[in-house]
C-alpha cells in the first residue's frame, strides 16, 4: 500500500517489490521521490542541484516522479481491498495445493 506519503526510501522498498510475481500495489500516487540529485556548489555561493539518477525496477521501468498503484483507490478503501486481494492469493495457493 503506498500514497503520498510514501516518500523516497518508501518508494524504492516499494519499487523493490514491484515486477515481483503475486505483488500488487495499492492507494495512491507516491511522492514522487524516486530520483537522487547532487548538490553543486557555485563560486557565488549559490548551488546548483541536478537530478542526476533515476530508479529502475526488476523489469528496467524507470521511475522518474510518483510510483503510480496498480489499483488506485481512497484511503478508505485500500487496506480492504489489499486485504481481499491477499485472501484471494491465499484461497488460489491452497486450491493449487490441494490439487497436487
Amino acid at each position: 500500500m503506498i500514497g503520498p506519503r510514501t516518500a523516497s526510501s518508501g518508494e524504492m522498498a516499494a519499487i523493490a517489490f514491484i515486477g515481483r510475481p503475486h505483488t500488487r500495489v495499492f492507494g495512491l500516487p507516491s511522492a514522487g521521490l524516486t530520483t537522487a540529485n547532487k548538490v553543486y556548489p557555485l563560486r557565488d555561493r549559490a548551488f546548483l542541484v541536478l537530478t542526476e539518477t533515476s530508479v529502475q525496477d526488476r523489469t528496467g521501468k524507470d521511475y522518474v516522479g510518483a510510483i503510480m498503484p496498480d489499483e488506485q483507490l481512497g484511503s478508505a478503501g485500500t487496506e480492504t481491498a489489499a486485504q481481499r486481494w491477499l485472501a484471494d492469493q491465499c484461497a488460489q495457493q491452497d486450491s493449487a495445493n490441494h490439487n497436487q
